[in-house]
């Protein structure tokens, strides 16, 4: 049994090891001698492992099972951790240098990212935000509780930060250009976000980017923490798709299309807020797994998903070229032949339309300004 408390007290591997022996010896894991150290660091590492894509907060009966620890227990354990660690504080520092070294220490380590689950966790405790379930998409009816989220993340986003990202818009072909020229720039983008000086993060299968600077209303590491949709969730593209709306819901879509145009929203809430506020203070990883990008500190590039951000009143900077035959020989200007032709004409079309220059995935310059003339 010794043997068995050492392994469980040194980290994830240790304590798998330990259950692998005991089930050997016919123990069950949940006799083993848990801590709350182990539970936590069990529950961390056994949730990115079974979860990898998030939102297994809402799977702590099954990560907790093999401890033996019910979820009212686990809570209970971790407030009297804190009860301890505050009166360990108390006793070395007077409660006016403990509450001032604690708000330095929480301002440093987690500052935007921790007031902004304590609002999140009051909200949802008066039921403003629901704590979705995974992979639920609020329907068009609830799309005020992505207007909440967005309010939520205005509050507490560095903006001078998000000020210096670079944000880009992605599309499929040059056929797909002419519907974006469409788009006003009151209409919110959805667009993937890159560091300055770093090549543009792009999602899979797409040939062409419009780069642009805007205000980002929204932001999250991974795309599907926010699945805003498209804009025909928004507002009918056409009098046949006007079916899939109420009147109601048709009269507000028009009304903001003519006043602050089409204003997209985050579609998902599924971040469990006041689980997270009482596991902040305790998890070693709570800043990695923070899926929102508030700030540097939550700003996660190497992050394996497509990360997304919605943009508003944007302005056009460049187009982003990454189809290899057209970044290779768009520079050369010479007549591909008619169909060839005919992609380079809708791309100078749209790069004369937006008065931008063509550049590659690293922001490397392929074209200033379309030649003169027809295409082709």
């Amino acid at each position: 049994m010794k043997n068995l408390k050492s392994l469980m007290n040194s980290g994830y591997e240790g304590i798998i090891q330990a259950i692998e022996l005991a089930k050997s010896m016919s123990i069950p894991s949940q006799d083993l001698p848990w801590t709350l150290d182990a539970v936590n660091k069990f529950v961390d590492e056994e949730g990115e492992r079974l979860f990898p894509d998030g939102g297994w907060g809402q799977h702590y009966n099954i990560l907790l099972e093999p401890t033996g620890w019910s979820i009212e227990k686990w809570r209970a354990e971790l407030r009297r951790r804190e009860e301890e660690n505050d009166r360990m504080w108390a006793e070395k520092y007077s409660q006016t240098n403990e509450q001032k070294l604690r708000k330095y220490i929480k301002k440093i380590l987690l500052e935007d990212a921790y007031s902004f689950v304590e609002d999140g966790a009051k909200l949802q405790r008066l039921g403003t935000l629901p704590v979705t379930k995974q992979d639920e998409i609020l329907p068009k009816s609830e799309m005020w509780i992505g207007r909440k989220l967005k309010q939520l993340f205005a509050k507490h986003a560095d903006h001078e930060f998000l000020k210096k990202l670079n944000t880009v818009h992605w599309t499929g072909d040059e056929y797909d250009l002419k519907y974006l020229m469409a788009v006003t720039n009151k209409d919110e983008l959805s667009a993937t976000i890159s560091a300055p000086g770093h090549p543009f993060s792009k999602p899979r299968r797409v040939s062409y980017g419009l780069w642009i600077k805007g205000k980002i209303t929204y932001a999250a590491n991974n795309m599907d923490h926010i699945h805003s949709g498209h804009r025909g969730d928004y507002f009918p593209l056409y009098r046949s798709e006007e079916k899939y709306f109420s009147e109601e819901e048709l009269e507000k879509a028009k009304q903001r299309k003519r006043s602050s145009g089409i204003n997209k929203v985050p579609r998902k809430a599924p971040y469990n807020f006041d689980f997270a506020l009482e596991r902040s203070q305790y998890s070693p990883r709570f800043l990695e797994r923070f899926p929102y990008i508030l700030d540097a500190k939550t700003f996660n590039p190497t992050n394996r998903t497509t990360n997304e951000a919605l943009v508003d009143n944007w302005k056009p900077i460049g187009l982003i070229i990454t189809d290899e035959w057209v970044k290779e020989n768009v520079g050369k200007l010479e007549r591909p032949g008619k169909h060839l032709g005919l992609r380079w004409k809708r791309l100078f079309i749209a790069q004369e339309y937006w008065n931008i220059p063509l550049y590659d995935i690293n922001g490397n310059l392929l074209l200033k300004a379309p030649p003169n003339g027809e295409w082709p």
